[in-house]
């Protein structure tokens, strides 16, 4: 790890192959997640912030798409209350 550099230019925070420049983050965490070698506390401490990551992702991926829907169904509404106002308007 010590080895692998950051693209600066891009101000990422990937881990950088030095030679190539190949970002090699999700390799490295898959050799985390499989390894004998990293005791099974770290194993499954990581596991366990992948997961909490995911459901973050995924709330956040819920809640763009309930924002989306409730904006479209005020719109509708907003339509629809404007043709309200004129059918009524012409009535009167």
């Amino acid at each position: 790890m010590s080895e692998l550099g950051a693209d600066v230019l891009r101000g990422a925070r990937t881990n950088l192959c030095p030679r190539c420049r190949q970002d090699l983050t999700e390799n490295v965490r898959a050799h985390v997640f499989r390894c004998m070698y990293v005791p099974f506390e770290i194993r499954s401490k990581a596991q366990a912030v992948r997961e909490a990551a995911q459901r973050l992702v995924k709330q956040s991926l819920l809640a763009d798409s309930t924002d989306a829907v409730t904006r479209e169904a005020e719109a509708h509404l907003f339509e629809r209350q404007q043709a309200l106002r004129v059918a009524m308007a012409e009535k009167a």
